[in-house]
């Protein structure tokens, strides 16, 4: 690759130099204790692509999930808020309560399990740039006249409208993270965490028992965390630009490679590397766009966002990723300023839709490749 053929964004140079710089798996699975009914919070019965489907959504703590409404038996189930406090939320026609993991708690089957289905929280703006159609609540639809994919035999995206924001590892990587124990007593006495605010974004996995936490404002100055909890060889990525969250197996093609930034976007949004190949893959597309492995897929797991303050409501070990990095950032401070907050956009989009406002948060749903966005206040009780 040439790098001058990319153009380099001053404002991204000058950020690096300031910091010195779905397989859904059953173990993702976390499982809060009660919390109090906000007034934003609600559950949506759909179809996708001929599948029943069920959203929970709840703005107020930035919290989503998906699941196909079928039953075990193959029979479509109706669900209606069950008045109980998060996380059982969820009643079907039969009276059977469910729980915001898919889990039925009480009823005749408890511990049958619906199936997680493929989901994505993030800026409005990467909806239409990434899907030829892309599906609203209210029955309209965009559609992008553009290809989305096309292999020219380097790139299977558009690499004209590929940028560079910064030179590749400019932004570094963490690849021996260090955790703190959620209720230790060094999390209170942390300069970080004892001024982190409470509506700060946390993207949250679990593995076994025991739940992982990555506070945004971190994750802002490295973008990937490579990372080997157990036998679970994971790279958890953050792309800022696009408010997005990603987490991939580390294992490709029979081996374990580590993920680094690659200093370059498509559509605003994060394209990582892989060490081993030194192939390119996009983010959003959960695929390798460019390299060795171009077209090979990346397996994800299921993740959820939740707030800072809301941590104390897992149940069970939380580890908390620390900012002992080998860096001396000060990680309390955004690298991009007011930018989640305006429509500023850094880079070109290969296309747009102008009827949602560009950096408005929505969450996306993916079935058999038909996308469909629901908008926060789409969740709203009132």
């Amino acid at each position: 690759m040439i790098f001058s053929k990319y153009k380099i964004s001053i404002l991204a140079i000058v950020i690096v130099l300031m910091c010195g710089c779905t397989k859904n798996d059953g173990d993702f699975d976390p499982q809060p204790k009660n919390l109090q009914l906000d007034r934003q919070e609600g559950i949506i019965n759909d179809e996708l692509n001929g599948i029943p489907i069920v959203i929970y959504g709840n703005p107020d703590k930035n919290f989503f999930t998906v699941f196909e409404r079928t039953s075990g038996d193959n029979e479509i189930l109706e669900f209606e808020h069950s008045n109980i406090p998060f996380p059982n939320v969820f009643r079907d026609q039969h009276g059977n309560v469910w729980d915001v993991f898919g889990l039925q708690n009480k009823g005749i089957q408890t511990g049958e399990r619906l199936t997680l289905v493929k989901n994505l929280v993030g800026y409005w703006f990467i909806f239409p740039a990434f899907n030829k159609k892309v599906l609203l609540n209210d029955n309209s639809e965009i559609i992008n006249p553009n290809d989305i994919e096309n292999n020219n035999g380097q790139w299977i995206i558009d690499d004209n409208n590929v940028f560079a924001g910064t030179f590749k590892d400019g932004i570094k990587s963490i690849d021996q993270p260090q955790y703190m124990d959620f209720n230790n007593k060094e999390i209170i006495d942390d300069e970080f965490y004892k001024v982190l605010d409470p509506n700060e974004l946390i993207t949250i996995i679990k593995v076994g028992k025991v739940f992982f936490a990555y506070p945004h404002k971190i994750l802002e100055y490295h973008e990937v965390v490579n990372d080997k909890i157990g036998d679970l060889n994971i790279a958890i990525s953050f792309c800022p630009l696009t408010g997005t969250s990603k987490v991939w197996d580390r294992e490709i093609n029979q081996g374990i490679t580590e993920f680094g930034v690659s200093g370059l976007l498509y559509n605003n949004n994060l394209i990582l590397y892989d060490r081993v190949s030194d192939s390119y893959w996009s983010q959003i597309l959960d695929k390798s766009v460019s390299g060795p492995l171009i077209g090979e897929k990346a397996v994800s797991f299921q993740t959820w966002e939740i707030r800072y303050e809301d941590i104390s409501n897992l149940e069970g070990k939380v580890k908390m990723l620390s900012t002992n990095t080998g860096i001396d950032y000060e990680y309390q401070y955004s690298l991009y300023g007011d930018y989640k907050y305006s429509d500023r956009i850094n880079f070109p989009l290969t296309f747009s839709d102008d009827r949602i406002p560009p950096k408005e948060r929505v969450l996306g749903v993916t079935v058999g490749g038909i996308t469909k966005v629901y908008r926060f206040e789409d969740f709203d009780l009132e």
